[in-house]
């Protein structure tokens, strides 16, 4: 071989050697950010009447035909939610059932809801009257049934977190 064949032989070769230790054989898989999903408020109140007690998280779509409406939200809730499975929408719907609350004044807000893959993350709190706010001495059913808006999104699961 020529001289100078050698020489740009040997340089490649060592300045692929060079590069090759630079690169990582294992590159940390890149994370995935949360992404906010729109939703819409279907209906929401805090009626004096109902049955529950106890907090309730709900994810149904609104073309399942086998899913039975819960008997301890709310009769206002139970009514609007048995509307919307009624007209067998696909779109699906959440339900959120603050539980029995001791007073007027009381909500429940939706913070964020986001999706990683297949997974929907709804982020809730229930509100209460404000220090400065009346309130009737009255036992209150918070709810709040929403619908996001990306119509046939079937997540692999709904996971509910209370601040």
């Amino acid at each position: 071989m020529n001289r100078s064949v050698k020489r740009w032989f040997c340089s490649g070769l060592f300045l692929m050697v060079l590069l090759s230790g630079c690169i990582s054989e294992a590159t940390p898989a890149a994370q995935i950010a949360p992404a906010e999903i729109d939703f819409e408020v279907i209906a929401a109140g805090a009626p004096p009447v109902g049955q529950g007690s106890e907090p309730l998280t709900l994810a149904v779509r609104g073309d399942d035909t086998t899913r039975a409406v819960p008997a301890s939200l709310p009769d206002e809730a139970r009514s609007a939610f048995e509307a919307l499975l009624a007209d067998a929408d696909p779109s699906l719907y959440l339900v959120i059932y603050g539980g029995v609350q001791p007073s007027s004044g009381y909500a429940v807000v939706i913070e964020s809801i986001t999706r990683v893959e297949g997974r929907v993350t709804v982020t809730y709190r229930v509100t209460g009257p404000g220090p400065d706010e009346g309130a009737a001495t009255v036992m209150t059913h918070p709810y709040v049934i929403i619908r996001l808006t990306e119509a046939t999104f079937a997540p692999d699961a709904v996971v509910f977190e209370r601040q």
